[in-house]
């Protein structure tokens, strides 16, 4: 692979642009300290495969934040290219990255998850879709573009004032939007070790081949949700 001529691809009209371009800046630094061949090319949709070219390029390493890097879209027109990418197809970026998508493939797979309903705001208006919220869910409920990454067009509806302006954000990036019942919870986070011997301590898993294998748990991190979102404590 070293003597691969590697493209980092980021930046690109995505809403999350900025931090892709410190995400590929900071992969192509490490990658040539390993000894590869990279380099970075910002995303321009319409001529991408003929500046990957331009550069020599024979191994794309996806670093696009949100829209065309992380819904399929990339995947595809690589694919088509025969230009071998990082990271998943073009069937699990599609699915995961839509919301609306990702819900109903939960339910199809009986996965337990919030409570929902998806609108489309081609087909119905704000005002329709905020008096369906209204009657649908009760406060706090969640509304969030379909499409978006990194919390965008999400939002936290504590009060049912913040609703409209709730619906308003979601839909300034996507016509596909998802209402959702908020859900009270606490997030912890562990980090597990192989342990050396079967202990009190210890938790089983069935291993590759159903054979038990013991693991200890080395230690938590409390999720604390900070305003509408989180930070992380340890």
């Amino acid at each position: 692979m070293k003597d691969k001529q590697i493209i980092v691809l980021m930046g690109g009209p995505s809403e999350e642009a900025e931090v892709s371009r410190r995400t590929g800046a900071a992969i192509a630094e490490a990658l040539v300290s390993k000894g590869y061949k990279a380099q970075t090319l910002e995303l321009n949709p319409r001529t991408v495969l003929k500046d990957i070219d331009s550069l020599g390029g024979e191994v794309v390493f996806n670093a696009i934040h949100g829209r065309y890097g992380e819904d399929g879209a990339l995947q595809g027109l690589l694919e088509m290219a025969e230009i071998p990418y990082t990271g998943s197809g073009i069937m699990a970026h599609a699915v995961g990255m839509n919301k609306k998508v990702s819900k109903d493939v939960f339910k199809g797979a009986n996965i337990p998850t919030a409570r929902s309903e998806s609108y489309n705001g081609n087909l119905e208006s704000a005002e329709a879709i905020i008096d369906h919220i209204r009657k649908e869910f009760t406060i706090p409920v969640v509304v969030k573009s379909a499409t978006q990454g990194s919390s965008i067009g999400v939002t936290i509806v504590r009060e049912e004032s913040q609703l409209e302006a709730a619906v308003t954000e979601a839909l300034k990036y996507d016509p596909i939007l998802v209402g959702e019942q908020f859900l009270v919870w606490q997030q912890m986070c562990g980090h597990i070790g192989l342990a050396k011997e079967r202990a009190e301590d210890t938790f089983l898993f069935l291993g590759r081949f159903g054979d038990p294998v013991a693991f200890q748990e080395l230690f938590y991190i409390l999720i604390i949700h900070n305003s509408q979102f989180y930070r992380i404590a340890f």
